[in-house]
């Protein structure tokens, strides 16, 4: 469901940081996924003994957790942005309000 107080365009720019964040974190935890799998079964014994599933819930683990951490930090560091760019916005219409003698309320 689409929250009604987002606009299309602003939608479009969250799925695209939601894309993208999945992307690279999803790379990075499948990297150390991979990596922990295959040092854990050659250096710890305990590991090897773990069933498969058991073995397969660790390594999804090990990529989601990263994938979640970059779509969540790509999601503010855009929201931060969408707020800047507003504040800028309404900055230079109050400017161009003012240059053209036009009455500005600060409180609006």
């Amino acid at each position: 469901m689409r929250p009604s107080h987002h606009e299309p365009a602003k939608l479009k720019g969250a799925i695209q940081e939601i894309i993208n964040g999945c992307i690279y974190g999803g790379a990075i935890g499948l990297a150390s996924a991979a990596a922990f799998h295959f040092a854990s079964m050659r250096f710890l014994p305990r590991y090897r003994q773990l069933t498969i599933q058991f073995r397969t819930f660790i390594a999804v683990g090990i990529v989601f957790t990263p994938a979640c951490w970059h779509i969540d930090q790509n999601l503010l560091r855009y929201e931060r942005e969408m707020v800047a760019f507003e504040r800028r916005e309404k900055i230079r219409k109050m400017e161009e309000d003012i240059s053209n003698g036009q009455y500005v309320d600060l409180y609006k």
